[in-house]
């Protein structure tokens, strides 16, 4: 990702980057060829209880449905990632979350249904519902995600698999990128570049500017099922945002290897792009490990 520390303010620098740009646009239509525990248990759930109470309380039962199954979703949620519910532990029964909760019951059946889609949990008239095992989580879903990065025992393990993943997964992704490539795709690259150049200093803009160069190369890899993948990659970035921040990495070297990386993909060279996403990375990688270790340092001081 790109990340910034320090100034990059040269005027001739700025006139250099725009001169870039505008040779980069006027060559489109030349060169680019388009394709179309119990007791502390206990105290742990009668905490979140007294905490969940409130919140949906404030809520309403007269608010909309949708909105209180996807509450009491979060809820429960939280619980068995966070640890509160264990795996091969049954939940409380369904009129028991509903008291605790302040829900009806339909809610809380309905948003027991929605983690059991995620694979979070079994139903069983018999044994009631039961929290799966970890194997069994849709790990790559939008909230299960998010509320494993809210555990300091996941977060930073997480943050290595999903980084570990996007190594493994972006290069090829850029390289069918260069392959398939419609034309207007590639102008979008080079709007999102724009983007970031214009946004130098760190800010949300320029990393949402980043976020859609990426999101980008994935759409134009035509795969629906790498596309479906690229959620858990934005929440990376979002995460290692302000980690980035810290460590020390050039935001102008970042700019150049993007512009590198949307020129491959614009000649439709497949091996550069792979090689430039391995290295961008690599680099983010790297950013992580020395913003953690400044991290660690001051907490020693």
């Amino acid at each position: 990702m790109v990340a910034h520390h320090g100034e990059v303010s040269s005027n001739s620098h700025a006139a250099s980057r725009d001169d870039n740009r505008q040779t980069s646009h006027d060559s489109l239509t030349t060169v680019f060829a388009p394709h179309e525990d119990d007791a502390d248990k206990d105290v742990a759930v009668a905490r979140q209880e007294r905490t969940d109470v409130h919140k949906h309380a404030a809520a309403g039962e007269s608010g909309p449905r949708e909105g209180r199954v996807h509450e009491v979703a979060d809820t429960l949620g939280r619980r068995i990632t966070g640890g509160v519910y264990s795996p091969g532990e049954a939940l409380p029964t369904e009129p028991e979350l509903a008291s605790a909760l302040g829900v009806g019951r339909n809610a809380v059946r309905e948003a027991v249904k929605m983690l059991a889609g995620k694979g979070l949990l079994r139903t069983s008239r018999r044994a009631g519902t039961i929290v799966q095992p970890l194997s069994q989580w849709s790990i790559l879903d939008n909230s299960v995600i998010a509320w494993l990065l809210e555990n300091p025992g996941d977060r930073e393990r997480l943050l290595d698999e999903l980084a570990e993943m996007r190594a493994i997964i972006e290069p090829e992704a850029a390289a069918l990128a260069a392959k398939r490539a419609k034309m207007s795709q590639v102008l979008r690259l080079w709007e999102a570049l724009e983007a970031m150049e214009t946004r130098p200093e760190v800010s949300e803009a320029a990393l949402d500017a980043d976020i859609e160069f990426h999101r980008v190369i994935f759409e134009a890899a035509d795969s629906r099922l790498l596309l479906g993948m690229f959620h858990a990659i934005e929440l990376l970035l979002r995460v290692n945002f302000a980690t980035g921040m810290l460590a020390g990495s050039a935001f102008a070297e970042n700019l150049a290897h993007h512009r590198r990386l949307a020129e491959a993909v614009q000649r439709r060279d497949a091996d550069a792009a792979r090689r430039l996403i391995q290295e961008l990375a690599a680099r983010n990688r790297e950013d992580v490990k020395r913003a953690r270790l400044m991290d660690s340092e001051a907490a020693d001081h």
